[in-house]
């Protein structure tokens, strides 16, 4: 859902590319909201909003994404303008130079979501400490070899 909202958070798509089922689930859910969104607003409101999206990233945001950074050290407007695509190339392929090690290509897809895009504002950043979701202990109910197969009630 949230790559419904956001161009970012599709490249935990990347971290998931590797099983068939992910990626068919992420396509039909993709679908759902595109579609729900459509009868909601409109095809004309979505065009509009395509024609609108790429100048947002000249007023909006903290100058800590690529764009923003490059600009305080005065890049060239080419430069500015190839970051984003750049940032995705090679954050796409050190996701999939780390596929062997889920939990580092899961950290490489959440800072790709983050930094991926032309407009980071401060709590944006924040999203950055779902990188160590992988260090954190699963719950016993979701640990292998548990009989338990939902959590109990506090």
């Amino acid at each position: 859902m949230g790559a419904a909202l956001k161009i970012g958070p599709g490249a935990l798509l990347f971290w998931r590319s590797s099983g068939r089922r992910a990626i068919a689930a992420f396509a039909v859910g993709m679908a759902a909201l595109a579609a729900v969104s459509l009868i909601g607003a409109g095809v004309q409101q979505h065009l509009d909003f395509v024609s609108v999206a790429p100048g947002s990233a000249d007023t909006a945001g903290w100058g800590g994404s690529v764009p923003g950074l490059l600009s305080e050290l005065s890049a060239p407007q080419t430069v500015l303008e190839l970051s984003i695509p750049a940032v995705w190339i090679v954050g796409a392929a050190i996701i999939w130079a780390l596929r062997r090690h889920p939990a580092w290509a899961f950290a490489a897809s959440v800072a790709l979501a983050v930094w991926g895009t032309p407009v980071v504002h401060f709590g944006t950043a924040g999203l950055l400490l779902a990188a160590l979701a992988p260090l954190a202990p699963a719950p016993a109910w979701l640990r292998p070899g548990t009989s338990e197969s939902t959590p109990q009630a506090i």
